[in-house]
């Protein structure tokens, strides 16, 4: 993560030095996991306005939302790495991605723009989440994972081709393919995948 801790270490806050401070209050060191449950709610509210929309219109405004709020919530160190970026890099790029795709409506017609989560044991909906981008034949699939890039510094290693980044699914591995499901929002009898189609 750029600071000698995983994602993992990082949530389960072990060792110490990987928990993360509330920037706001002083509650001494915390797990990432605790800090999420304390900070997303608020912060997931206006997003979940728009998703249960269940429009293409409500996946692009949700994209607008808490970006600034979620990244300065919580550090390791020195660090601001707030809680729920990865999900709110991931919705603020589906919209971006989808207002220049439907700019050019006659190049990226029925494209589909997925937004992605891992779901693990015991982390509920709070896997990594990112991107994930097919033409209209479910083809040439391309990861975008916003996240990591902006960690690394390195947007080579973390958005291109899926088949070439996402080669193992080990435990050491960034992505999962076999943990990857595509969220979805709305009631339990009415679920839908929370996919952005260009062009619809």
């Amino acid at each position: 993560m750029g600071n000698g801790c995983t994602m993992a270490q990082m949530f389960l806050g072990e060792p110490a030095e990987c928990g993360g401070t509330h920037t706001k209050r002083k509650d001494g060191v915390q797990s990432y996991a605790d800090l999420w449950r304390d900070g997303w709610p608020g912060l997931s509210l206006a997003r979940q306005v728009q998703y249960k929309k269940l429009t293409n219109k409500g996946i692009r405004d949700a994209g607008k939302v808490v970006l600034k709020s979620a990244r300065e919530l919580a550090k390791t160190g020195d660090g601001l790495y707030g809680v729920g970026v990865c999900t709110t890099l991931a919705a603020a790029g589906q919209t971006a991605i989808a207002d220049k795709m439907e700019a050019d409506k006659s190049k990226w017609q029925g494209t589909k723009i997925k937004f992605m989560r891992e779901e693990y044991d015991g982390m509920d909906d709070n896997g990594h989440e990112y991107l994930i981008i097919e033409n209209a034949e479910g083809t040439n699939s391309v990861l975008v994972d916003y996240w990591y890039a902006a960690l690394e510094g390195d947007t080579a290693a973390n958005i291109g081709d899926l088949d070439a980044l996402a080669v193992e699914d080990s435990e050491t591995s960034k992505w999962r393919r076999s943990h990857m499901v595509v969220a979805e929002d709305g009631p339990e009898d009415n679920k839908k995948e929370r996919i952005y189609v260009v062009g619809s």
